[in-house]
């Protein structure tokens, strides 16, 4: 923040960043942290043996490696990702 109270993007600097898309086989819907800041929250879905019947996982990626950790199937086309008690 400056003295106006606005913040400087100009200060902004990018120390790393996850490219979603190289964690697995499915498109990139949503990402989050969870509420300890320890993981990043991400869903996906795929088209399961090129059928119209898509499969939706989330993935519980390190944020410090960047390493998938554990992945949990979910229902077809998952999307938003919410933790009781964290903001949405």
């Amino acid at each position: 923040m400056n003295s106006t109270g606005k913040p400087d993007f100009s200060t902004i600097k990018t120390e790393k960043w996850l490219d979603a898309s190289g964690l697995g086989p499915g498109s990139t819907s949503h990402h989050k942290y969870d509420p300890s800041g320890k993981y990043i929250l991400v869903t996906t879905y795929r088209h399961k043996d090129g059928s119209a019947n898509s499969e939706g996982e989330l993935l519980v990626v390190n944020s410090s490696s960047l390493k998938v950790e554990r992945i949990l199937t979910l229902p077809a086309r998952a999307h938003a990702i919410a933790v009781p008690g964290h903001n949405r």
